[in-house]
C-alpha cells in the first residue's frame, strides 16, 4: 500500500497540497523527504471544517457503516446543510435514539451493513435529521474517547495531533490496510515523534517506496491485513519508519477532490 507521489486535495473553499514524496527516499545517504516538513504546521479543522457555523462533530455508535469505513467512536464531521442527493451518510436521532446510516430517500429507508441495522421509515416515528457526513476520522493511537465526546469542530487539531511541527499528510493507495480501517484513497496523518508501539501503523521508506503498514517489532515484520501477506524485513533491505500513522481521513460527501 503506497503514498501517492503528488496529491491535492479540494475541500469547498480549501486548496491544500498533500507532500511531495522523492522516489530515493530511505536510501543510506539521502535526507528523510518526510524530514522537510518538520516546521509545517498543520491545520485539520482549516481543512475539514471551512464553514464551522454549518458543521458539527458527531460519534459513531457502532459499526453498521463498516463496509464504507465508518466504525464505533469515529469523528464524524457533519454539515448541517443536506446535500440533494440520494443515499447520503446522515447524523439523525429516530424515536429518541441517536443513530448514523445511510439514508435512502426513495425507499425511505436507513441502510446499515447488514439488514438488522437498516430500517424503513414509518410515519409515525419520530424521526429528525442532524446533517449529512462529509468527513470521517479514525484515530489509529490510544485515544480516551469519552474525553472528547463533546468536543466542538474547532478542537480537531488539539485531539489529534500532539506534535505540530513533526506531523504531515500523505494518501493512502490500495486495499491492503482496509481491515484497521485505511481505505483506498484516505488521508492520513502521520506523526514522527510518536512512539512506535509493536503493532502501530506506520508509514516507511522500503527500498525506495513508501509503504503504510503494521509494524511488528519482535518478529521484524511488516503486517497487511488479511489476504494480503505479511514482508518479513531482512538486513539487505532499505527501511526506514517515517512516522506513526495517527489518524486516518475519508471523505464522504460529493466534495470536488482530485489528483494534480
Amino acid at each position: 500500500m503506497l503514498l501517492y507521489n503528488t496529491v491535492f486535495l479540494y475541500s469547498f473553499i480549501l486548496v491544500m497540497q498533500i507532500f511531495q514524496f522523492v522516489a530515493q527516499a530511505g536510501i543510506v545517504g539521502f535526507e528523510s523527504p518526510a524530514s522537510q516538513y518538520e516546521e509545517a504546521r498543520l491545520s485539520i479543522s482549516e481543512l475539514l471544517v471551512p464553514n464551522p457555523s454549518s458543521t458539527h462533530l458527531a460519534f459513531a455508535k457502532d459499526n453498521a457503516l463498516s463496509h464504507i469505513g465508518i466504525y464505533k467512536h469515529d469523528i464524524l464531521i457533519v454539515n448541517k446543510n443536506m446535500p440533494t442527493r440520494n443515499n447520503p451518510i446522515v447524523v439523525a436521532t429516530l424515536n429518541g435514539e441517536p443513530i448514523v446510516r445511510l439514508l435512502d430517500r426513495k425507499k425511505r429507508m436507513l441502510q446499515g451493513a447488514m439488514s438488522a441495522q437498516s430500517y424503513t421509515l414509518r410515519d409515525d416515528d419520530d424521526f429528525y435529521i442532524q446533517g449529512a457526513v462529509d468527513f470521517s476520522i479514525r484515530l489509529h493511537t490510544a485515544n480516551d474517547y469519552p474525553a472528547y465526546e463533546c468536543a466542538t469542530p474547532e478542537m480537531i487539531d488539539d485531539i489529534i495531533i500532539k506534535h505540530p511541527s513533526a506531523t504531515y499528510f500523505g494518501l493512502a493507495q490500495g486495499h491492503s490496510m482496509m481491515n484497521v480501517g485505511i481505505f483506498d484513497g484516505d488521508i492520513l496523518i502521520v506523526d514522527r515523534h510518536q512512539f512506535i508501539n509493536d503493532g502501530a501503523v506506520i508509514v516507511a521508506t522500503l527500498n525506495g517506496e513508501f509503504v503504510c503498514k503494521k509494524l511488528d517489532k519482535a518478529q521484524r515484520r511488516l503486517v497487511s491485513t488479511k489476504p494480503y501477506s505479511f514482508y518479513q524485513l531482512s538486513e539487505r533491505d532499505r527501511f526506514q519508519v517515517e512516522g506513526c500513522v495517527i489518524a486516518s481521513v475519508r471523505l464522504h460527501s460529493s466534495l470536488n477532490m482530485s489528483l494534480n
